[in-house]
């Protein structure tokens, strides 16, 4: 029987480096986490979330705990709080959000900024910033330990006194500049969440898979963008021109 010679198909370099981002991303989905070294054009992981975060039960820190690059690793933790309650005296109620470092990362930093209190006392707490701004080596309003969001406080009654701080109160589509670790070498990242007195939402995040290489807030398109699904790494295996720069 006569054989039919097959000449090799070649693929082009834009499909080849798509399948060589995809084949990365997948095999460290089934080892539960993403490599820290991507390919060039593969610098930004995103992932896309829609997660109302339920306030803290009695007793119980933190609410919510945030994994920035999927390595199974807590890099973040929130707290908070929203209570209400009617009396003789009128409607009391209060609410607290903060983010902090996750407990066994203690070196990882939040862009903070000062807020002035209803009784005039001033202290850091958390920035809310808008979509465009650079996180990176030159921002240098990072701060340690616990960063406040938002906080508010409302007796009633005769004194209707009371009072909030914090850039977090109503703020919609703001973010987190968050600065943390991976195996010893400073990443950049951010957090954009929605809040209101009774609901705190968190609409996505991202991180720069380059040490110390700045990361734009809001950036979630673009050939150096790669995009998860939250839940679960198993997105990856929709295909590489699912997950390439597709809010």
């Amino acid at each position: 029987m006569k054989r039919t010679s097959r000449k090799p198909f070649k693929i082009s370099d834009s499909l080849q480096r798509h399948l060589n981002a995809y084949a990365l991303a997948a095999s460290a989905a089934a080892v539960g986490m993403l490599a820290s070294t991507q390919p060039a054009e593969a610098e930004i992981i995103y992932t896309h979330a829609n997660r109302v975060v339920p306030p803290c039960r009695p007793h119980q820190q933190p609410c919510f705990r945030l994994d920035l690059n999927h390595d199974n690793i807590a890099d973040f933790r929130m707290v908070w709080f929203a209570n209400s309650a009617k009396s003789g005296q009128g409607s009391n109620g209060s609410s607290f959000l903060a983010m902090r470092p996750a407990k066994y990362k203690p070196k990882n930093e939040i862009w903070g900024t000062i807020s002035t209190s209803w009784d005039k006392r001033q202290f850091p707490v958390a920035a809310a910033l808008s979509s465009g701004v650079s996180i990176g080596p030159n921002s240098v309003k990072f701060q340690p330990g616990n960063s406040g969001m938002m906080g508010w406080d409302a007796v009633g009654g005769s004194c209707s006194c009371g009072g909030g701080w914090g850039k977090w109160g109503g703020a919609r589509d703001k973010y987190l500049g968050l600065k943390f670790l991976i195996k010893g070498n400073v990443h950049y990242g951010w957090a954009r969440l929605s809040t209101s007195s009774q609901e705190v939402k968190l609409t996505g995040y991202a991180y720069e898979t380059i040490p110390n290489k700045a990361i734009i807030t809001g950036k979630t398109q673009g050939p150096d963008v790669i995009t998860l699904e939250p839940g679960s790494l198993g997105a990856l295996a929709a295909g590489a021109s699912r997950l390439h720069g597709q809010k």
